[in-house]
């Protein structure tokens, strides 16, 4: 009796240790921040490298008014003299561009409060989250820009009365493969997954820091950088488009076509 009191004893013992040891499923912390893939958010998904040049902000413009580089035939000074500028915007719009196709904007071409370069800059409003300012190539346009020769895009931003942060903006440039203009229900260019050209943050054009309130600095969208970028022959239009909740009068100046001389 006295053995089998041990036995019952030990087996007791036993299964005691053994409930006490083993891990039960861990709950859920409800603190926790869930796990968001890359699927489901466009700006990681369509991240270009970031550029290391920083961009250089300026409180009122230096540079001389003068006839814009495409007239004259020389590079801007910084420029590599093997690059030539064709203006898109500046102090008015070129005869070959409209800007008709934006959205979700209120917009001023000629105003005067905030020129970086002669009397005036665009103001660009945003209306809603994701409007646009669109510069698109006419369909009655006299050039035509073969990818081939485009190196990419240069404007300049003044963040207007408050800091403009990384994020608060994106640009895209626009490309056909039927047509050397803009054509609004142009298919003719396999967008893949994204459905869409890749639209870059100022995060991703060197801008390392916010810009400070009524400074000017210059954004970058260089082709060769744009990995998600689709294949196209054309460069039909230039577009730079808000972020959600942004609504601040922002400044747009000398906006130019970088190409191969």
């Amino acid at each position: 009796m006295r053995h089998l009191r041990l036995v019952v004893g030990l087996i007791f013992v036993t299964l005691l240790l053994s409930g006490c040891s083993a891990a039960s499923p861990a709950a859920p912390g409800r603190g926790e921040p869930p796990t968001v893939s890359a699927l489901f958010d466009a700006s990681q998904r369509a991240a270009p490298p970031t550029i290391t040049r920083s961009p250089t902000a300026t409180r009122r413009p230096t540079r001389t008014p003068g006839p814009p580089a495409a007239e004259t035939g020389a590079a801007p000074a910084g420029r590599p003299s093997q690059i030539t500028e064709l203006v898109i915007f500046d102090e008015t719009l070129a005869p070959d561009w409209s800007v008709d196709a934006s959205w979700d904007v209120k917009l001023d071409l000629a105003d005067r409060s905030h020129p970086y370069s002669g009397g005036v800059a665009a103001a660009v409003t945003p209306l809603k989250d994701y409007g646009a300012l669109f510069f698109a190539l006419k369909e009655d346009a006299r050039v035509s820009f073969p990818v081939t020769n485009v190196i990419g895009v240069s404007l300049w931003l003044n963040s207007g009365d408050d800091y403009l942060t990384v994020d608060d903006l994106a640009v895209t440039i626009i490309g056909s493969n039927e047509y050397t203009y803009w054509v609004k229900d142009d298919t003719s260019v396999q967008l893949g997954d994204l459905g869409t050209f890749p639209e870059t943050r100022l995060r991703y054009l060197g801008f390392t820091r916010p810009l400070a309130p009524e400074s000017w600095a210059e954004a970058v969208v260089e082709l060769t950088e744009l990995r998600y970028d689709p294949d196209y022959r054309y460069v039909t239009g230039v577009y730079i488009k808000n972020d959600q909740g942004f609504r601040r009068t922002f400044y747009v100046d000398r906006v130019v076509l970088l190409m191969i001389k």
